[in-house]
């Protein structure tokens, strides 16, 4: 499992409907108040290969406006197997420049 040290913001309106739901999240394993009401810290836990797609999915939450990674470890996926598992490629998408 990667281990990721998130902050999360989010609006002053949403913030108990996500700390509510970041506490029932199965792959969030820690969960503490920020520095501000908005502000809330959480350890997300997954395995490597589906770390972006975890992130991207908190970011998509309703109420959530930022996911900040503090600290990303993969100390438990390198003692396993001594490799990191990459995720799938995804095409990246860049606006063309006019000329």
């Amino acid at each position: 499992m990667a281990i990721a040290g998130l902050v999360l913001l989010t609006t002053r309106e949403a913030r108990n409907a996500v700390w509510d739901a970041l506490l029932a999240a199965k792959n969030i394993t820690e969960l503490r108040p920020g520095g501000d009401f908005c502000r809330l810290a959480a350890v997300l836990e997954a395995p490597a290969r589906d770390m972006e797609e975890e992130l991207l999915r908190l970011r998509e939450w309703e109420g959530v406006l930022t996911v900040d990674i503090a600290l990303v470890s993969y100390e438990d996926e390198l003692a396993d197997g001594g490799e990191i598992a990459c995720p799938p490629h995804k095409p990246r998408k860049r606006a063309m420049p006019e000329t």
